[in-house]
């Protein structure tokens, strides 16, 4: 075949007979190098793996035949993984075939990655029916290949994630709106079978408007499944950070939560930071890289229109449009907090206005999630200074230190001794990254109740 083809012979362990696995990543292969192994497909024992990541010259003209071939007998049947990442030369013969494929190994494919790979819109919902309908696949790739943006991604957004086996998802490098995103919590709300979910760099932006996966993170209050989310480069700013923090609050088994690379400054860290610090939470591992600009308390955010949570002051008057995200995890960190000061919502709240009325006050589920409105706007004015002044009642007027502890125990955030470790190990991550250790410590110094040991030990 090499001398037919006029090419020099790769000798890797597949085309010596040493191997079942084609593991030819970044070996820089042209088209006839390719088209020289599919000729010998027929005479060498089943292929086990196909890995031609990163072979950037490769094209429909050889990428084609070989999964041609492939196909032609049994010994397609014994494939478990198919990688053609940054394939850019990859057309629709090659990606036809590929559902082929798919559609063939029905319980022996496990893994398929076809990142920078972009896939004609005719075939993004046979490509992803055909892997919700694969009895064997735990990860697929599809990072950067253009998906999301058309009438379909829903259909195909659904159809994915109807996997009953599917446990890793890269969606990264996409554009999703809201309307998907909302389509992709929705889904993740009912699946707990995958684990792990890549969405960096998929937000849309709007102008003036929460980022939309927003809509996505608030709707994961109903998953329970996943192990690991990333959401680095989405424009997550303080507002979104809020949305993050209640809705990840109670999650059973999130242990790794990515978040580099978003606007959030200390605001939004702040929101981050106690999260990982409440026992509820099992996330351990976080990536703040990148996450010291956006939003200061220096601004005076209240003129421009923003409302802030504040953990350790949320008193105030707030107006609330109960349509977007913020506003909702707004108002259900302002009835937790009332909870935490042991004040029932008739106390803690006075209502305003909400249009349309009537309001009435949220109730917990059987899960124990608020089940706020999500339409709406509501004029509210939230004070727990009653439970405040009962805090310190009975101690002497000149016991400073007895008021100050006091204090400090009802407005600020005490980690829990357990969850430590994942935020010292947060701040050991940061070694070498001066100004995100900055907004660390702004975070920290904004909200938190730390004791001497633990200050000397960072």
């Amino acid at each position: 075949e090499c001398d037919q083809r006029m090419t020099v012979p790769d000798p890797l362990a597949f085309n010596t007979g040493h191997s079942n696995k084609f593991l030819a990543d970044g070996r820089c292969l042209l088209d006839d190098d390719l088209l020289a192994v599919a000729g010998m497909l027929q005479e060498r024992p089943p292929l086990e793996e196909v890995n031609l990541d990163g072979n950037v010259m490769l094209t429909d003209r050889a990428l084609g035949p070989f999964l041609a071939e492939l196909l032609k007998d049994e010994s397609s049947l014994s494939l478990r993984k198919v990688k053609l990442s940054q394939c850019k030369g990859a057309g629709p013969r090659t990606l036809e075939h590929t559902i082929q494929l798919i559609q063939k190994v029905q319980s022996a494919l496990t893994h398929l990655d076809i990142s920078g790979v972009h896939i004609a819109t005719r075939l993004q919902l046979q490509l992803c029916q055909s892997l919700g309908q694969n009895d064997s696949i735990k990860e697929v790739r599809l990072a950067g290949t253009g998906f999301g943006g058309t009438c379909i991604t829903n259909q195909c957004t659904t159809s994915l994630l109807s996997s009953a086996r599917l446990e890793l998802l890269d969606l990264s490098w996409n554009l999703f709106c809201k309307e998907e995103f909302q389509c992709l919590g929705t889904c993740l709300a009912q699946n707990n079978v995958l684990k792990h979910l890549l969405v960096d760099n998929c937000a849309a932006y709007i102008a003036t408007q929460d980022t939309p996966v927003s809509e996505l993170v608030e709707r994961l209050v109903r998953n329970s499944g996943l192990v690991s989310l990333s959401l680095s480069n989405n424009r997550i700013d303080f507002r979104a950070a809020v949305v993050v923090e209640d809705a990840l609050h109670h999650h059973p088994h999130m242990v790794r939560l990515y978040l580099a690379e978003n606007p959030m400054g200390h605001l939004g860290v702040r929101s981050i930071l106690r999260l990982i610090s409440r026992v509820e939470s099992k996330i351990t591992h976080l990536d703040l890289e990148g996450c010291y600009s956006g939003a200061s308390q220096d601004t005076n955010l209240e003129k421009v229109g923003y409302q802030v949570f504040s953990f350790t002051n949320p008193g105030g008057k707030y107006v609330l449009n109960l349509s977007r995200p913020y506003h909702r995890s707004l108002l259900k960190m302002l009835y937790k907090t009332a909870e935490r000061f042991k004040l029932s919502a008739d106390k803690a709240f006075t209502i305003e206005s909400f249009t349309p009325p009537p309001f009435v006050h949220a109730t917990k589920d059987a899960a124990g999630i608020w089940q706020v409105p999500t339409s709406g706007v509501l004029k509210v004015l939230f004070n727990v200074e009653a439970a405040m002044d009962a805090g310190v009642k009975g101690l002497a007027d000149d016991d400073f230190s007895g008021f100050l502890y006091n204090h400090f125990q009802l407005t600020r955030f005490t980690p829990h001794f357990i969850k430590v470790a994942a935020l010292f190990s947060t701040w050991k991550s940061m070694d070498g990254m001066a100004v995100e250790q900055e907004v660390f410590l702004r975070a920290l110094a904004s909200d938190f109740n730390m004791t001497v040991p633990y200050l000397d030990y960072m």
